[in-house]
């Protein structure tokens, strides 16, 4: 009888704040080896994950398939939750319910003849995904977590270990991505964060409520707040941000692309993908996965029409605002932007009397 060997089996768990949108997926790496005992290298192989409530003989709750090649170290990467579904819906598992294992299967012919390699209990980690259902909302200085409440007085900002609170009361999740913390949602503040007012802030289409789902549209001096453009990294310019974080500049925006790129299996324009939050909501076209946590949403741009404010794009662009002048004098800034029709990102430069989103990145 043949044996086939899954080595160095292991999960990384992808973890969000509490107010960030929890990723549905689980990092999953492993070592292929065949029944001789040598690596696997470079071939395609099928593997196979059930998870089961209870126990590794307790109801099946979801199961999926991947087809990967390994690499010339006969690793493979991939994330369950993300596969070939075969049953169950990964997104709508209460995980809750009681203790889930997870159940490992291997084809080295990349068919379905599958080897059962084992079981693992998905202890501790995993249940982060739980949080997900959890209601969560900020309203009139008071946080609403499940049927749970806290008051948080408005006025002075700061940070917390998962939040960041701005002036004006609004609280934002934040999300690390390799070594970079960042706000995981677009800024709101009409305020700076001495109080004083904000002048060249604006809600989409002179509407509060989109505002409150996309966040607020400023120019590109009332993000900088008078300070000298720069491409350092970090920028050192606080700018329109909170107390502890400051406005990106293109440098940093390219180190957030350069890892999204060498860590989440993406090649070409597929880093726009796994910053981009998922379904219809907030993009014309599902083709976000927001695997980072970062949450991108197509917040759309204002921009000066006949003399009077214009606003466009709505679920289909979205622009980021950095410290980067595109030259000495000039009367444009640079800007990070997502696509709605395809997931690519692009630096490119914009008028700075546009009024586009602001995320901020933690000193």
């Amino acid at each position: 009888m043949k044996k086939f060997f899954l080595v160095g089996f292991g999960l990384a768990f992808i973890i969000s704040q509490l107010v960030a949108q929890v990723p549905q997926s689980i990092n999953y790496q492993t070592v292929v080896r065949n029944s001789s005992g040598q690596l696997v290298k470079d071939q395609a192989v099928s593997l196979k994950f059930s998870i089961h409530l209870n126990s590794a003989t307790g109801q099946e709750v979801y199961s999926e398939k991947h087809v990967k090649t390994t690499n010339q170290f006969g690793i493979v990467n991939l994330h369950v939750g993300k596969g070939s579904v075969l049953s169950g819906d990964f997104e709508t598992i209460n995980w809750g319910a009681g203790k889930m294992f997870l159940k490992t299967f291997l084809d080295l012919s990349e068919g379905d003849n599958f080897t059962e390699m084992g079981t693992a209990e998905m202890v501790s980690v995993p249940y982060a995904l739980h949080a997900g259902s959890i209601y969560v909302n900020y309203s009139n200085d008071t946080l609403y977590i499940g049927d749970q409440a806290i008051y948080l007085p408005s006025g002075g900002g700061g940070s917390t270990d998962n939040t960041v609170t701005d002036y004006d009361g609004n609280v934002y999740g934040t999300v690390t991505i390799g070594t970079q913390t960042w706000l995981a949602e677009n800024l709101k503040s009409t305020h700076y964060a001495d109080g004083n007012t904000i002048s060249g802030v604006f809600d989409y289409d002179n509407n509060a409520s989109i505002s409150a789902s996309y966040g607020k549209l400023y120019t590109w001096q009332a993000a900088m707040r008078g300070a000298s453009p720069n491409n350092n990294s970090p920028s050192g310019i606080q700018g329109v941000c909170p107390t502890g974080y400051h406005l990106p500049s293109i440098s940093e925006w390219e180190t957030l692309k350069n890892y999204v790129s060498a860590h989440y299996e993406v090649g070409g324009g597929l880093i726009g993908q796994k910053l981009k939050i998922s379904g219809t909501t907030f993009w014309e076209t599902d083709n976000g996965t927001n695997e980072t946590g970062f949450s991108a949403k197509g917040a759309g741009k204002m921009y000066i029409l006949g003399g009077d404010n214009a606003y466009d794009y709505l679920k289909e662009q979205t622009y980021f605002w950095s410290t980067t002048e595109l030259s000495s004098n000039d009367e444009q800034a640079m800007w990070f932007k997502f696509y709605d029709s395809g997931v690519v990102t692009t630096n490119s430069a914009t008028i700075k009397t546009n009024g586009i989103s602001v995320r901020c990145v933690k000193d």
